[in-house]
């Protein structure tokens, strides 16, 4: 059902959050965005879908990481900061589960410290946020083409 004044697109965005399978994916590389900011995952999905990716979206590590479990992702896009758990343990996930999916990073703090780790972990990134939409493209085709 529609809120007042929200537009189709929010509306589909909302939907898309509560049930992944109400919408059907766009035909491009599928890409899952981590995010605990439904704010962040409602705009990386709707910019995404647009520029002719499938994404799933998921607001914490534990659902992240099933959905990781079952989904064929060609990248992971991941906040930096998720609660409850920490930048190792949440890469760590997503390597297990997916061993040859790059895993890129999104932050709003520039801790060269914590960017260190995740390189070291093999993520790639950070993408900075506010989030740059063109340069988020490119940095996810870039990396698509490596794999």
């Amino acid at each position: 059902m529609f809120e007042p004044g929200e537009s189709l697109l929010e509306f589909a965005g909302r939907i898309a959050m509560t049930d992944p399978n109400a919408i059907p994916p766009a035909g491009g590389p599928r890409i899952l965005a981590v995010d605990d900011a439904t704010a962040m995952l409602r705009l990386l999905w709707r910019v995404l879908e647009q520029r002719g990716f499938a994404v799933d979206t998921a607001g914490d590590h534990s659902t992240a990481l099933a959905m990781a479990g079952r989904g064929d992702y060609q990248l992971i896009l991941l906040d930096m900061h998720m609660p409850g758990v920490s930048l190792r343990e949440t890469v760590d996930g997503f390597k297990a589960a997916l061993p040859d999916t790059p895993v890129l990073l999104m932050t709003g703090d520039a801790d060269a410290s914590l960017i260190e780790e995740a390189r070291a972990l093999g993520a790639y990134g950070p993408i900075m946020k506010p989030i740059d939409m063109a340069e988020l493209e490119e940095t996810i085709r870039r990396l698509m083409r490596r794999r």
